[in-house]
């Protein structure tokens, strides 16, 4: 079925009588072109930035429902779809409005939400490598990219922005741009030297050039709330050798001897056996993220409803005053009051998550 409104809106074509030609009714019937089946989703996913500076969060948000990848919270009424108003994870929504979104921080917002991400900037891949990715991507069928580029290169009006690729026409070399200032610009095809050379062009607020996002789907994705800090000082081992090899046994040992009937003690057993200090070190709360410029990667909303259930838990309602008992015994034999535990009313120790 003909593909209506495609223009070109490139420097070979007068922007005022615009080449409507249904293009993907044409690529069908050309033997050349990589097929667009694996851009479908974004096609299907096409919405328009709710703010002029949206353009970032409404191109991951396209992406991230093409690869269906789950937001875990409803967007409105039952219906769990992303859209901006959900991607506030890095950046609060109101700063983004003002200021917009740079590569890194969109990149951060895929990977919190569940993608898998892979950065790649101007001057770290040439042309042929750029046309390589667009031709595996819209070949994949399980890939997706975003482009960041500056309008000027097209002679469209503004500069930065950001859009998700629609498809690929190899008899061409032309790559589709799926918009998503659709009152701007409606999708439309664009000469890929082209757009290789607008991503060369600097963003001001980082002084360095554009690029494009490789989007998939992750397939383990990040914990929304805990990590695990893996040290050069190699002070985590001991944790790792209580929780893989000491606690298994000690719970082996007390369920061939019948003492699971009684789990408060195995537990304090467990607690006393532990290498506090190295889990405190070991396991942590995710806090930021190295490509965050400031705020949460996690929600504090989110983090706190994680929290909540978890201490509502029989286990965690077990082992609470075991760890209660434990600190105040570790405070009296040290002399030391205020001595650090791993919980301490119910918070994790938290530390910065370098991701």
């Amino acid at each position: 079925m003909p593909v209506q409104g495609l223009v070109m809106t490139c420097r070979t074509y007068d922007m005022q009588q615009p080449n409507r030609m249904p293009l993907l009714t044409h690529c069908a019937q050309v033997t050349s072109f990589v097929t667009c089946l694996s851009c479908l989703g974004s096609l299907r996913c096409c919405s328009t930035q709710d703010e002029p500076a949206f353009c970032g969060l409404a191109s991951i948000a396209m992406v991230l429902n093409a690869l269906s990848i789950d937001p875990k919270r409803p967007w409105k009424g039952s219906w769990r779809w992303f859209h901006e108003q959900l991607l506030d994870c890095c950046l609060p929504l109101d700063t983004v409005a003002k200021e917009g979104v740079v590569l890194t921080q969109a990149a951060c917002l895929a990977k919190c939400n569940g993608a898998n991400v892979t950065l790649h900037r101007a001057g770290t891949f040439s042309l042929e490598q750029l046309r390589q990715a667009v031709v595996d991507v819209c070949s994949s069928g399980e890939e997706h990219l975003v482009v960041s580029y500056s309008r000027k290169t097209f002679s469209q009006t503004g500069d930065g922005h950001f859009s998700p690729v629609g498809g690929y026409h190899a008899g061409r070399d032309l790559v589709l741009i799926l918009d998503t200032a659709r009152f701007k610009y409606p999708p439309h095809w664009v000469p890929l030297p082209m757009l290789y050379e607008s991503m060369s062009a600097l963003d001001p607020t980082t002084g360095k050039p554009r690029g494009f996002l490789r989007m998939s789907v992750n397939t383990r994705p990040d914990s929304v709330l805990f990590t695990l800090d893996i040290r050069p000082d190699r002070t985590w081992r001991d944790a790792e050798r209580f929780i893989r090899t000491t606690a298994p046994e000690l719970v082996k040992a007390a369920a061939g001897s019948g003492q699971l009937a009684a789990p408060e003690s195995v537990l304090a057993r467990l607690v006393a056996l532990a290498p506090l200090d190295s889990v405190q070190s070991f396991i942590a709360v995710r806090f930021a993220a190295q490509m965050c410029a400031r705020d949460r990667c996690v929600p504090h909303t989110v983090r706190q409803q994680v929290l909540q259930e978890l201490r509502a838990t029989p286990l965690y309602q077990i082992i609470q005053p075991i760890m209660d008992q434990q600190q105040q015994q570790q405070s009296t034999v040290q002399g030391n009051p205020s001595a650090a535990a791993v919980v301490d009313n119910g918070h994790m120790h938290q530390q910065q998550h370098q991701q």
